[in-house]
């Protein structure tokens, strides 16, 4: 039987203790807030359950935030409907979406705020590159991908599919919206 106090147990302890801290600090893509959507779901509010990221100079691409030096820099949002005020930097907002319903493979994404001057969706596809919408004020109302007075993006997520998501905003107006993900069929 092993003593706690015996040298060799101690030294595992030690070891165990850092290699579990090292591993909490080091936050992978999977990481990433996981937003489930089943049979159930209307309205889903993301809110809460992403992160977000301040580009104080607006040089950062999605290459940039979505590597491993960016991972641990993203930060959690606590209200479900964000507002960052007046801000003169861009803002990159991250989730992921599994998709667990049996009948629906289609959504749309909202963002509720029609002052957003520009919008960069990038999502991923089934080999791990990114997909690339845009959208803001700066676009012209007729060339939205639905004629409605906030954002909205069609998206598909195969059945027992996960799917990420960046999110990349810029407003010369106050930074707060809503986010939600809703099935066109319900």
């Amino acid at each position: 039987m092993w003593n706690s106090n015996h040298p060799i147990m101690t030294v595992l302890i030690k070891t165990v203790l850092t290699l579990s801290f090292l591993l909490l600090l080091n936050r992978p893509l999977f990481s990433i807030p996981l937003i489930q959507l089943n049979d159930q779901s209307e309205d889903v509010l993301l809110g809460t359950r992403m992160e977000y990221l301040e580009d104080h100079d607006k040089k950062w691409s999605i290459e940039d935030v979505s590597s491993t030096d960016f991972q641990n820099q993203f930060q959690p949002i606590t209200q479900q409907y964000p507002n960052f005020g007046k801000t003169d930097s861009a803002l990159w907002i991250r989730f992921r979406v599994e998709n667990q319903s049996k009948t629906n493979e289609n959504w749309l994404l909202e963002l509720d705020n029609p002052f957003m001057t520009q919008i960069d969706l990038y999502m991923t596809d089934q080999e791990g590159s990114f997909l690339h919408k845009h959208a803001g004020l700066n676009i012209s109302f007729h060339q939205r991908e639905f004629p409605h007075r906030n954002y909205i993006f069609n998206h598909s997520i195969f059945k027992g599919k996960t799917r990420s998501y960046f999110m990349r905003l810029e407003t010369k107006n106050p930074m707060r919206f809503g986010l939600s993900i809703w099935s066109p069929n319900g």
